[in-house]
C-alpha cells in the first residue's frame, strides 16, 4: 500500500520548548532547583507532556485541519492516513450479476471496457502515528470472488466492525452487469449501467445516474438522487431529501 503523507502540527514541540525554557529561567533567577524536579517530581513532567499532546490533538480537530485528530463518540482517535488499494482485475462474463458488500467507505460503480471487474481506491486508517495506521491497515484489501453464478466484491482483513478503518472503492464492471450494492456507512454512486441497479445503504447519500433499467434503493439515512433512468424507480426507507429527475419507467 502506498502512503499519502499528511503534515502534522508543530504545536507539541513548541510547547515543550516553552516549558523547558521557563524551568531553566526559574533555575537561573529564582533559585529553583531543577535537579530536585527531575529526582522527585519527574512523573509530573510525563503528565504535563501527555496533556500537551492531548491538547494538540483536540485543537487540530476543532479547526478541522486535514488529517487532524478527532475525538467523537469514542470511535476515531488520531490522524487519518490514506493507503492505495492494490487489487488484481478479474475476467468475468459480460452479463454477470455483481454484488458489492461495503462496510465503512464510499462506493462508486460504473461500466468499464471489456468483460472484467476492476477495483481501485483507498483504505483510510485512523491512528496516532503513520506506523500505527500502517500496521492496522496493512492486512486490509479488497477481494473479487465468484459466488455461484455471480461475483462478490468486498473488503477483507477487517477486524469486525472497526470504525477506525474505511475502504473507499472505485469499481468498473461490464456494462451489461446487474449490480447490487450493500453498504453500512458511506456515499454510493452508480452511473451509466444498462441493467437493474439495487442499493441498500445505511448512512450516506445515494446517487444513480443514466440507468438503462430499473433502480431500487433502500436507504436509512442520507439524501437520494436518481436522474435520467429508463426503468422503474423504487425507493424505501427514511432517507433525507429525495430527487427523482427524468425517470421514464
Amino acid at each position: 500500500m502506498a502512503y499519502s503523507p499528511r503534515q502534522s502540527s508543530g504545536l507539541f514541540s513548541g510547547l515543550v520548548l516553552i516549558i523547558f525554557g521557563a524551568l531553566l529561567l526559574m533555575h537561573e533567577y529564582r533559585g529553583f532547583e531543577l535537579g530536585r524536579l527531575f529526582t522527585h517530581w519527574w512523573p509530573l513532567l510525563i503528565i504535563a507532556l501527555g496533556l500537551i499532546k492531548l491538547y494538540e490533538r483536540t485543537a487540530g480537530a476543532r479547526y478541522v485541519q486535514p488529517g487532524a485528530a478527532r475525538i467523537t463518540g469514542g470511535i476515531n482517535l488520531g490522524n487519518s492516513y490514506p493507503f492505495d488499494l492494490d487489487v488484481a482485475p478479474m475476467k468475468v462474463p459480460a452479463d454477470s450479476r455483481i454484488t458489492v458488500r461495503g462496510m465503512h467507505g464510499d462506493i462508486s460503480v460504473r461500466p468499464g471496457e471489456g468483460a472484467e471487474i476492476r477495483v481501485s481506491g483507498k483504505t483510510n486508517v485512523h491512528g496516532w502515528t503513520e506506523r500505527d495506521a500502517e500496521k492496522l491497515g496493512k492486512p486490509v484489501s479488497v477481494e473479487i470472488a465468484q459466488n455461484g453464478d455471480g461475483y462478490d466484491i468486498r473488503p477483507t482483513g477487517l477486524r469486525g466492525n472497526d470504525e477506525r478503518i474505511g475502504v473507499d472503492m472505485d469499481i468498473t464492471v461490464p456494462p451489461q452487469s446487474a449490480v447490487t450494492i450493500r453498504n453500512d456507512k458511506g456515499d454510493v454512486s452508480v452511473s451509466d449501467m444498462a441493467e437493474p441497479v439495487t442499493i441498500n445503504n445505511g448512512d450516506g447519500d445515494v446517487d444513480v445516474r443514466d440507468s438503462g433499467d430499473d433502480v431500487s434503493i433502500e436507504a436509512r439515512k442520507g439524501d437520494i438522487r436518481v436522474s435520467d433512468t429508463k426503468g422503474n424507480v423504487k425507493l424505501e426507507g427514511r432517507g433525507g431529501q429525495v430527487d427523482v429527475i427524468s425517470a421514464t419507467g
